[in-house]
């Protein structure tokens, strides 16, 4: 829960569903693929979308998030670092899937306290362009990042009925 009550249209209220959702999505299927990993063109296209991600915060002063997204970023190459099907790789993708729980906490307890920043130094460019950058990548890899998609449906589905 926020600490800040935001109203429903709000661009706060906006940024906090997504960092509820969004994350968590794509960690659960960090998680469904740790016995695996990603190929490397899928890694590439995580990778891509991460840097994005911490790029669009490094815009906007929001308490240095951005380092947070940055080390998020990092520590996901790390994850996909170790490939196979081995025992050794797999306990490493799991040792940095905790990692990035740790990051996704800490990224959320930042967010619930500049939320109210949010209202008044981001816009809805920002906003939009995390969805748009995760949502391509579900485009990109539907049967991958299954459990980010019920996200993003969750998300519009909350975001639709505003209208």
């Amino acid at each position: 829960m926020s600490i800040i009550n935001f109203r429903k249209e709000s661009i706060g209220w906006k940024f906090q569903i997504f960092r509820r959702n969004i994350l968590t999505g794509f960690l659960n299927d960090l998680s469904e693929q740790e016995s695996s990993g990603f190929l490397k063109n899928e890694c590439d296209e995580v990778k891509k979308v991460l840097e994005k991600l911490t790029n669009y915060y490094t815009a906007v002063p929001l308490k240095n998030i951005w380092k947070h997204y940055n080390k998020f970023s990092e520590i996901y190459s790390e994850w996909n670092k170790y490939t196979g099907i081995y025992d050794t790789a797999i306990k490493k993708r799991h040792s940095n899937l905790l990692k990035l729980r740790k990051i996704r906490y800490k990224i959320a307890k930042k967010s619930r306290v500049i939320g109210h920043l949010v209202d008044t130094e981001a816009d809805l460019k920002f906003i939009d362009a995390q969805y748009e950058a995760m949502n391509n990548l579900v485009k990109a890899f539907p049967e991958i990042f299954k459990n980010l998609s019920k996200a993003l449906v969750i998300i519009l589905t909350k975001l639709d009925k505003l209208n």
